[in-house]
């Protein structure tokens, strides 16, 4: 997870810092079969990711893309990058997928 602090937080540059640790409920971890997958868990926080950062003046923008940690398309069965093909490694996603990928593919990304 990139982190980066909003105005009226704790500035290393003030002499203080914040960890931040997230923890999504178990249907984020585990793949369609109800089995833990940490592939999975890392798929579903990088769209959570990308939600939570991507500009809302650019969803609808063609090409408008967001940044995020290498993750493999194929495990949440999403093409993250809009290229038509599901990668081993994806650094882009472009626009937010509908839902999250593996026991949590029923619930529907929001920004």
């Amino acid at each position: 997870m990139r982190y980066q602090p909003f105005l009226g937080t704790f500035w290393p540059t003030n002499g203080g810092t914040d960890d931040v640790y997230v923890w999504l409920p178990e249907s984020f971890r585990k793949d369609a079969h109800g089995q833990l997958s940490r592939e999975v868990y890392r798929f579903n926080l990088e769209v959570l990711d990308a939600a939570m950062t991507v500009d809302p003046d650019l969803l609808d923008v063609k090409g408008a893309s967001r940044r995020v940690d290498p993750v493999d398309a194929r495990v949440g069965g999403l093409d993250l990058d809009g290229d038509g093909v599901l990668s081993p490694s994806v650094e882009r996603v472009r626009g937010l997928p509908t839902h999250d990928a593996g026991s949590a593919a029923d619930m529907r990304v929001r920004r």
